[in-house]
């Protein structure tokens, strides 16, 4: 039904997310909806190094918050904590 939409936008942009459909419904999977998470979905598929790559880069940014979250937390006054030891 969606080829034979009257709207264009609706219709498959390439023959390709036509093909990834039709392999979705030979293997009895479920067709995603059209949007950010299939296109991320299909890009991974296509270039894995790239998408490894980016999620390494996730996971450093998000370890650098963790870590800069949780440091230990400086003295105000140096002198004073010196004094203290």
């Amino acid at each position: 039904m969606r080829c034979l939409e009257k709207d264009p936008l609706r219709r498959y942009a390439t023959a390709q997310a036509l093909a990834d459909d039709l392999e979705c419904v030979q293997r009895g999977d479920p067709i995603l909806p059209e949007g950010l998470p299939r296109w991320m979905w299909r890009n991974m598929r296509r270039r894995p190094s790239i998408a490894i790559t980016g999620l390494c880069l996730m996971m450093l940014v998000v370890f650098g918050l963790v870590a800069w979250a949780y440091r230990p937390a400086e003295p105000v006054d140096r002198e004073a904590a010196a004094e203290q030891r």
